[in-house]
C-alpha cells in the first residue's frame, strides 16, 4: 500500500528489497532512515540519481510506482498482462519498470524492478466487517463513516464501532473505537495502520514467522481517546541512554512521529531543540511550521515557513502551506504569489497540482486553475479522485464559458464513475443548461436533489430549467426555495458565471 505526498512522495518501498551479501551467510544491511509526514513513512532514495521520497510500506511484497512518479522519472514501462494485482478495493492495472540504481543511505541496489500503477489507499487500523461480526459487534452499533479506497480504483464502504477489548501477543487494549470497511481479507481479520505501528517498537522476524513488540505508552488506535505519548517513551529510539543526546535529525523524526500521533505540544519541543541546534535547515522550520499550523497558530506557522524558504525556496510543502495560510489570513496576493511560484517550479504530474487547482479556485483564477488540472488529469489515469478531478474541469470550464463540449465529456465522466454523487449530477445538469438541453438538464437536477434534498444549487439550476420550459411557477418555488437555503445565491451564481433569475440589478 502506497499513498503519494503533496509534493510528490511517488512510491512504496517494500521492505523485501534484496539485500547486499556475500559469500557464506553474512549479510550487509542497508541503513533507511525514515520520518513520518502526516501519517505516512517516508524515506527519501535515489531513483536512477534522482532524490525520490517514498512511502514505507512494511506489508507490501512489491516495490511500486504511481503512472505520474514512472512517466515523472522517464522510466520504461513493460506490460505486465500475466500480472494479476489486487487491493483492499479492487484489481490493479498495472505495468513493471526496471530502476537501474536505487539508492539508500550507505549503498546501492542494481536493477530493482518496480510495478507501475494503482491508487493511493489510507493508513489507519482497521477491522473486516467478518471479523466485526464474529466479534457479535452489530451492524446496528455501527456509525456509517464514510468510504475508504485501496490500491485499486474500487471503493469500500468504513463504519466505525466499539470493541470492549482487543489482544494480540499477550497485549491486550480496552474500550477501543476502530474502524470496520468491507474488506475482502483472505487470511486475516483486521490490518494494523500506522498508528498501531506508532505506539509500539516493532521487530519481524521472516524466519520465524513472528512479529516482536514491545508498547511505547499513549493512545494505539487513532480513534481511541486517552492520553498522548511523550518524548520520554521514544527515548530508546532516539538515544541508547539520554534522549537529551539526541542530535537535531534524531528530534526532528521523533517530533514528526509525535505529530503524527496529533501530539503537537510534545512534537513542538523536539521541533524548538532541533531548530536550535540545527538553525540552518530549512526542513526543521517547514516542519515546526505545520506543527504550528496544526496548533491553530498561523502567524507563528507563517514565521517558520518564511525562514524555511529564505533558507531554501524549493521547500514546496512550506510554499504551499503558506499560501493557504496567506489566502485565509486575507493576503490573496501573497497567497497567489505563492501558488505562482509552485506552478513555475513544479513537474506537470505533480501531485501538488490537483490541490493547488482548488487554491486557484478559490482566488477566483479558474484560467491558472484549469491549467493544474490539464496537467494532472492525464497522468494520474487510475487515482480515485480522477471523477473529483473531472467534475471539477467540467465545472471551471463551464464556469469560463469555453469548451463546453469538452466540459460535458468530464463531466458524463465522473457521472459514469458515480452515478449517485449530487455534485458530478448538478455540474451536469448546468451544462446542459448552458447548452439548451433543458429536458437532461432537468433530468439531471431531479436525479441530483433526490440524493441531496437540501442542496440550493441544484434547485436553483432546476427552476431555472423548468422556467426555460414554460412552467414559470414551479420554476419559481424552485428558486425561491435555493434563496431560503443561501440567501446569496444569486450573486454567488453571478460570481461564477453562470446565468441568474430575475437579472441582478444595479
Amino acid at each position: 500500500m502506497w499513498r503519494p505526498g503533496r509534493a510528490g512522495a511517488l512510491a512504496a518501498l517494500g521492505l523485501a528489497l534484496p539485500m547486499l551479501g556475500h559469500a557464506g551467510c553474512e549479510i550487509q544491511t542497508l541503513e533507511l532512515p525514515v520520518k513520518m509526514v502526516g501519517s505516512r513513512a517516508v524515506a527519501t532514495v535515489g531513483i536512477n540519481g534522482t532524490p525520490v521520497p517514498l512511502t514505507v510500506d512494511s506489508g507490501a511484497y512489491f516495490s511500486m510506482l504511481t503512472d505520474a512518479a514512472a512517466t515523472q522519472l522517464n522510466l520504461p514501462l513493460t506490460p505486465s498482462p500475466r500480472l494479476r494485482v489486487e487491493g483492499i478495493a479492487g484489481k490493479v492495472d498495472v505495468q513493471t519498470t526496471t530502476v537501474d540504481k536505487l539508492r539508500l543511505l550507505k549503498g546501492d541496489i542494481p536493477r530493482v524492478e518496480f510495478i507501475v500503477g494503482g491508487n493511493e489507499p489510507g493508513a489507519g487500523t482497521i477491522v473486516s466487517t467478518r471479523a466485526a461480526r464474529r466479534a457479535d459487534v452489530a451492524e446496528a452499533n455501527m456509525t456509517p463513516a464514510g468510504t475508504m479506497y485501496g490500491a485499486g480504483r474500487g471503493s469500500r464502504k468504513v463504519w466505525t464501532a466499539r470493541f470492549d477489548r482487543f489482544e494480540i501477543g499477550g497485549e491486550a487494549i480496552s474500550n477501543n473505537r476502530l474502524r470496520v470497511g468491507q474488506l475482502e481479507l483472505k487470511d486475516a481479520d483486521m490490518l494494523l495502520g500506522i498508528d498501531f505501528f506508532l505506539s509500539h517498537r516493532i521487530y519481524v522476524s521472516k524466519n520465524q514467522s513472528k512479529m516482536f513488540f514491545t508498547y511505547n505508552g499513549g493512545t494505539v488506535f487513532a480513534l481511541d481517546k486517552g492520553e498522548a505519548a511523550s518524548p520520554a517513551a521514544f527515548e530508546a529510539g532516539v538515544a541508547a541512554s539520554d534522549a537529551q543526546a539526541a542530535n537535531a535529525d534524531q528530534l526532528a523524526r521523533r517530533g514528526a512521529a509525535l505529530a503524527a500521533r496529533n501530539d503537537y505540544e510534545n512534537a513542538l519541543v523536539d521541533l524548538n531543540r532541533a531548530c536550535e541546534l540545527d538553525p540552518t535547515s530549512a526542513a526543521f522550520f517547514a516542519q515546526r511550521g505545520a506543527i504550528q499550523a496544526a496548533l491553530k497558530r498561523p502567524a507563528k506557522a507563517i514565521e517558520d515557513f518564511d525562514k524555511s524558504l529564505a533558507l531554501d525556496p524549493t521547500q514546496t510543502d512550506a510554499r504551499y502551506e503558506r499560501a493557504w495560510l496567506r489566502f485565509y489570513a486575507k493576503n490573496l496576493e501573497g497567497a497567489k504569489a505563492d501558488v505562482d511560484a509552485l506552478d513555475n517550479t513544479l513537474a506537470p504530474q505533480a501531485q501538488m497540482r490537483l490541490a493547488m487547482s482548488r487554491l486557484y479556485l478559490n482566488l477566483a483564477q479558474p484560467t491558472q486553475a484549469l491549467a493544474q488540472l490539464n496537467q494532472w488529469l492525464p497522468a494520474h489515469p487510475n487515482e480515485f479522485k480522477r471523477e473529483a478531478a473531472l467534475n471539477s474541469r467540467c465545472w471551471t470550464r463551464l464556469s469560463l464559458g469555453i469548451e463546453l463540449d469538452k466540459a460535458l465529456a468530464d463531466c458524463d465522466a465522473a457521472v459514469d464513475a458515480d452515478s449517485k454523487n449530487p455534485n458530478y449530477l448538478d455540474s451536469r445538469g448546468w451544462v446542459y443548461l448552458r447548452l439548451g438541453k433543458y429536458k437532461e438538464a432537468l433530468s439531471d437536477f431531479d436525479r441530483g436533489i433526490g440524493y441531496r434534498p437540501e442542496g440550493p444549487w441544484s434547485l436553483y439550476g432546476r427552476g431555472l430549467t423548468k422556467k426555460r420550459l414554460g412552467d414559470a411557477v414551479r420554476g419559481e418555488a424552485d428558486l425561491a426555495a435555493a434563496r431560503k437555503m443561501q440567501p446569496d445565491i444569486d450573486l454567488k451564481v453571478a460570481h461564477v458565471g453562470l446565468m441568474t433569475e430575475p437579472a441582478l440589478k444595479p
